[in-house]
């Protein structure tokens, strides 16, 4: 299952690309979004690259059925790593639910769009466990969906009070 989101900034794709690595930015946001016990492991960001591995706990009310599989906290890593090339911003994504049998794997691009840019982001989810596995997946991607548009949205404040 694919998911897709798209958020337009009118700031240029360097400056958002810069707060995408803050770490003050990056811990304002996670706890925007519920989460708790966020440890950022790792964030080294320049003008052309970022990598980043965030651990927190985020919260789940999952459907009767899937609580087998996911908690009402769940343990989560998530890895970025991004490159600039010719102007735009690529990233290679990886999501890992500790326990919660789902992939999570993706891409995410930044480009300049007028005066202003554009933050795409593709996440591909996939389950392998048999009966439930799809209805896992289904619950996984609308609970990131939800997440990405509040993100897209604290990321669109959060550049307003301080650009």
């Amino acid at each position: 299952m694919i998911v897709k989101g798209q958020q337009h900034f009118p700031y240029k794709a360097a400056n958002v690309f810069s707060a995408i690595g803050a770490p003050h930015h990056i811990e304002e946001k996670q706890r925007f979004l519920g989460s708790r016990n966020i440890d950022i492991r790792q964030c080294e960001q320049t003008d052309s690259a970022l990598d980043l591995k965030i651990v927190r706990e985020v919260p789940a009310e999952a459907p009767a059925m899937l609580k087998k599989f996911i908690s009402e906290w769940n343990r989560v890593t998530q890895e970025e790593h991004w490159r600039e090339n010719a102007g735009e911003y690529h990233a290679q994504v990886k999501v890992d639910i500790q326990g919660v049998p789902v992939s999570i794997n993706g891409e995410m691009r930044l480009y300049a769009e007028g005066e202003g840019s554009v933050h795409e982001v593709t996440l591909n989810f996939e389950c392998r466990v048999p009966l439930v596995g799809k209805k896992l997946a289904e619950f996984v991607a609308a609970k990131s969906q939800e997440a990405m548009q509040n993100e897209f949205a604290f990321v669109a404040d959060y550049l307003r009070a301080n650009l």
